[in-house]
């Protein structure tokens, strides 16, 4: 487990907004902490874009922090108090799950006593876009957060009785335009832990569930290209 939030700052996480064009419709975020708060002195942590692919695809907002919050809202302008409202929203369940604001940006919210705010709020918009913008049927592909600096890309497979998802490729985070996958990562050893899905009742909603498990505990697993696990 990462006891240390202070660790997530600086990494970065992609938002793909299909699943069809996942190199050409996507945003690239990074945390960082804008100030400390008001009453507690501790860091605040937020978001902010650092690259983005729509040209091709003027349904989606493009050029503020805040085009994310307004694809999971479906595309209703996003003043900063809807925001907050927004993301308070996504982290009730949490403690000490005040957000701030944040100069008109991605709202700030508090570490809280565990990282728990800050996965809850990456796998929570994630999961909004796979509910919203995904097609999660078997020969379609989805993007899996597997460390906190590196995908996975699926494959949802089928024989005549099951669904099941199987990895495909490992990215760094920051290469969400697919262009170099880890080569010399076994795939085969890669335990994604989904449950196979029955046929006849299958679900999108399932997989999407089952995914945003796979990717609340990425926050705890140690990356590929961690120094003490070189790629190269």
């Amino acid at each position: 487990m990462i006891r240390n939030s202070q660790n997530l700052l600086g990494r970065c996480y992609p938002f793909f907004l299909n699943n069809e064009n996942l190199n050409e419709c996507h945003y690239l975020y990074q945390a960082y902490s804008p100030r400390l708060a008001d009453e507690s002195l501790t860091p605040l942590y937020s978001l902010t874009k650092v690259s983005e692919r729509t040209l091709d695809h003027p349904e989606y907002p493009s050029g503020t922090d805040v085009d994310l919050l307004r694809i999971c809202a479906g595309g209703r302008p996003m003043p900063e108090k809807t925001a907050i409202s927004y993301i308070e929203d996504i982290l009730k369940r949490e403690k000490n799950n005040k957000v701030y604001e944040n100069g008109g940006k991605f709202p700030a919210i508090e570490y809280g006593d565990s990282i728990n705010n800050i996965r809850t709020l990456i796998s929570s918009i994630r999961d909004t876009l796979r509910w919203r913008n995904y097609n999660l049927l078997p020969g379609n592909v989805v993007d899996v957060l597997w460390t906190t600096r590196e995908f996975l890309i699926c494959e949802i497979c089928e024989d005549d009785k099951l669904v099941w998802l199987e990895p495909r490729a490992l990215y760094s985070n920051i290469d969400t335009n697919l262009s170099r996958p880890f080569t010399k990562v076994d795939l085969s050893t890669i335990n994604l832990e989904f449950e196979p899905l029955k046929k006849e009742d299958l679900k999108q909603s399932e997989i999407s569930r089952q995914i945003k498990n796979i990717e609340w505990s990425s926050f705890s697993r140690r990356a590929f290209s961690s120094p003490k696990r070189s790629l190269s």
